[in-house]
């Protein structure tokens, strides 16, 4: 376990995952402390995948592969290669186990900075393959609800950087999202009022890159925490969601998944040109029913019949990048 702090904050990191441990900052702690009788996480890093795949299943190539919720990197062991008075900086390599569930080599860095108040989360993927690399990479950090109070109903107030029109949609079968239904948050004054039922459908999740700010407030509309991310969704929900353990409501939680992650593609050579399948669906039904496909000359067809009912759509990308490195950040 290394720990760095500051004259305002002190944070841990353990190796294991390269996960965030805890976030002590004006004389509490702010992450929840994984306590195994609700949840034994802290603020595990989801890679390769984020989410389920269907049936923990997906076909690369012709070949199947095992795959289970998250992926593997939360439970592996990384190796510290960066260590400074304000930062630590982890390393995943590929391995003959992680190539038997997922087939790309990668090397995977996951940093922690801290300024002030604010912790700065690194995250750098490099595909050290020779092939297009599938994945998604994502945060899914918990936090003690302020002030906590097991014998009222309220829990506080979120806020987002947009006042209006939020829209979010839910989970669906098996952990898939649902994207034919879309719902709209009810904020008041631009926050949106928590309470121990705000999750009974379990998490929320805003797609579209509509919000990049999320702040935690108090009963009193006091802001206690804000997560700042440049992703294009968002997914929020408390332990007493359904398939948790916790029915007390204690901790919230906030899920981000890169673009890489929401909008996962599949490449193909068709007459010379590069073309990508673009799914707005859950990523785990997108990886089970399309990463399977080969590149021949019937892959365009089979794509459009498969997309149409689900308004997928086709898109011809402008580039391609082997890598990528992407940064959030917590404000207390």
């Amino acid at each position: 376990m290394k720990t760095i702090s500051n004259e305002q904050l002190t944070i841990q990191v353990s190796p294991h995952g390269a996960e965030l441990c805890s976030i002590f900052a004006n004389g509490k702690e702010y992450l929840w402390q994984a306590d195994p009788a609700f949840w034994k996480r802290h603020s595990p890093v989801l890679f390769p995948i984020v989410g389920s795949v269907w049936e923990n299943e997906y076909r690369n190539e012709g070949i199947t592969y095992t795959l289970s919720q998250h992926g593997f990197a939360r439970d592996m062991e990384f190796t510290l290669v960066s260590e400074k008075e304000d930062e630590v900086r982890y390393q995943l390599m590929s391995n003959e186990e992680t190539l038997k569930k997922y087939p790309f080599p990668f090397c995977l860095e996951i940093g922690y900075r801290i300024q002030g108040k604010q912790i700065e989360v690194i995250w750098e993927v490099k595909n050290t393959g020779d092939k297009e690399m599938h994945f998604q990479i994502g945060a899914h950090p918990a936090f003690y609800w302020p002030d906590f109070d097991a014998s009222t109903q309220e829990r506080g107030f979120f806020g987002f950087d947009k006042k209006e029109d939020v829209k979010y949609i839910l989970i669906s079968e098996k952990g898939c999202a649902d994207p034919s239904a879309e719902y709209s948050l009810e904020l008041a004054d631009g926050l949106l009022p928590l309470d121990i039922h705000t999750f009974d459908k379990d998490a929320f999740i805003l797609e579209n890159e509509q919000v990049h700010k999320v702040t935690l407030y108090t009963k009193e509309k006091k802001a206690c925490l804000s997560l700042h991310f440049h992703t294009p969704v968002v997914g929020l929900l408390s332990a007493s969601s359904p398939g948790m353990d916790d029915v007390t409501g204690r901790i919230i939680q906030a899920n981000i998944k890169t673009k890489t992650g929401c909008n996962i593609y599949t490449r193909i050579r068709h007459s010379k040109e590069d073309i990508r399948l673009r799914l707005r669906s859950n990523p785990a039904r997108l990886i089970a029913n399309h990463l399977y496909y080969q590149k021949d000359e019937q892959f365009l067809s089979k794509a459009k019949t498969a997309a149409k009912p689900h308004g997928w759509q086709l898109q011809t990308p402008k580039s391609t990048k082997p890598n990528l490195k992407l940064t959030h950040k917590f404000h207390l």
